[in-house]
């Protein structure tokens, strides 16, 4: 078996890849080998980077290397894949241990799905994506303006990226290191310096139960919002010199970057109305600035300025608090297959970010994400919250018992180390 891969080694990586390698894990994977190998590009200059694009990597048709660089790639997968499987199981064992999740479950709950195992993949590949880059950086190879190197020795996970890339990644940090519970001063120090994986414990090597992709179309996937990369400002990675591909065959190339939070084109557009839809009515926030006679005459035109050098008081337009809708989940709900749509925010996010950015989301608006995301609400797909008691198949009319049941899920312990928040007005802070 060895003398095989020997003589045919990049034709079986890249089959394998090519094959059973979700498209946005195939271009992760295809980037961390590449910047491996040293033949890492980005196909647009360093100043245009920025933390929202860190991480869409373009996938290629095919990888090349030498054979110990390849068998350094091999050997790196599985050892991502265990550990994204441990990761996978350490969070199923809290939400067993929970207060809530103490009942009887169909007996096959222990077993993730397809899709839960490569979000959890997606979070490992990204965060070894951006160790590699960091890496490179320190090395000066990748001759970056001082700002970007700033944001990449910083850790690169700051929260300009989307919320999922930012959650998924965080979640494979945290298995490695323990990041949720560490000091500010501890994450600081972590974020800043390569990572190593951890070693794999020796009777969990081999053995995990893997689903079959659900279909063809879950392997080569096609997110729903596709645009010009260029227009966009994304940031293209891929081998250099040793591929047959050129940053001329860009536009052949589908953006694979999915509308991360949820929301499609129409969305923004759906905000400024009312549910009747009616235009609804923008109401009015002041500021006070003072004005720098250094102004150019364009600002002094766009800020409305009268007095230099005095404090003014200006008004802004600001669109009334609304709440968060859950748009992707629920018996009404148009999209395709989670399985489909890797790029997708989770539901266990969308349903947070509704609940805590909702003034009526009762105490659990008070709590980090990183309280529930250590349960591996990140990862889980919809059924798996139905089955946990969190969600229903049927129409939900009214939210707030599903709000005071995720709250009522953690345990007094995240209920006290987790508290972020809380709104003046409220009456209901823990």
């Amino acid at each position: 078996m060895s003398s095989v891969f020997d003589e045919r080694a990049c034709d079986i990586v890249n089959s394998i890849l090519n094959t059973k390698i979700p498209s946005p894990i195939r271009g992760l994977m295809q980037g961390v080998l590449s910047s491996h190998n040293g033949t890492f590009r980005t196909y647009l200059p360093s100043h245009e980077l920025h933390g929202s694009n860190w991480c869409d990597v373009r996938p290629l048709t095919s990888v090349s290397g030498t054979l110990l660089q390849l068998k350094w790639f091999v050997q790196l997968a599985h050892q991502v894949h265990v550990h994204a499987h441990l990761s996978i199981e350490m969070c199923i064992q809290r939400c067993l241990q929970s207060p809530l999740g103490q009942q009887k479950h169909p007996e096959n709950f222990e077993t993730p799905s397809w899709t839960e195992e490569q979000r959890s993949l997606i979070g490992f590949w990204r965060l070894i994506f951006l160790n590699q880059l960091r890496i490179n950086g320190q090395k000066r190879s990748l001759k970056w303006t001082a700002q970007v190197m700033y944001s990449l020795n910083d850790g690169g996970l700051n929260y300009n990226h989307p919320f999922t890339h930012t959650i998924q990644t965080l979640m494979a940090l945290d298995y490695i290191t323990g990041f949720f519970l560490l000091s500010q001063e501890e994450k600081q120090n972590v974020s800043s310096n390569p990572l190593n994986l951890p070693p794999i414990p020796k009777d969990r090597e081999f053995g995990f139960d893997c689903q079959s992709p659900p279909s063809w179309q879950s392997v080569n996937q096609r997110p729903s919002q596709i645009s010009s990369p260029r227009a966009q400002g994304a940031a293209f990675f891929g081998p250099s010199s040793n591929s047959s591909e050129d940053a001329s065959d860009l536009d052949e190339y589908d953006y694979m970057q999915s509308d991360d939070n949820g929301e499609d084109e129409s969305s923004d557009k759906e905000d400024e109305e009312d549910d009747d839809g009616n235009e609804r009515t923008l109401t009015g926030a002041f500021s006070c600035i003072l004005r720098d006679t250094s102004d150019s005459d364009s600002d002094r035109n766009d800020r409305e300025y009268e007095y230099p050098n005095k404090l003014q008081v200006l008004r802004y337009p600001i669109i009334p608090w609304k709440t968060r809708p859950i748009r992707d989940y629920g018996p009404m709900a148009k999209r395709v297959d989670e399985s489909l749509d890797l790029g997708r925010e989770p539901l266990g996010l969308q349903f947070y970010r509704s609940m805590a950015e909702n003034q009526e989301g009762g105490p659990g608006k008070y709590m980090s994400p990183f309280a529930y995301i250590r349960y591996g609400f990140g990862l889980w797909e919809e059924q798996r919250f139905i089955e946990l008691g969190l969600w229903s198949n049927d129409l939900i009319e009214d939210m707030h018992e599903y709000y005071k049941t995720w709250f009522q899920f953690l345990s007094p312990d995240d209920m006290v180390f987790h508290r972020k928040f809380r709104y003046a007005t409220d009456e209901d802070y823990l």
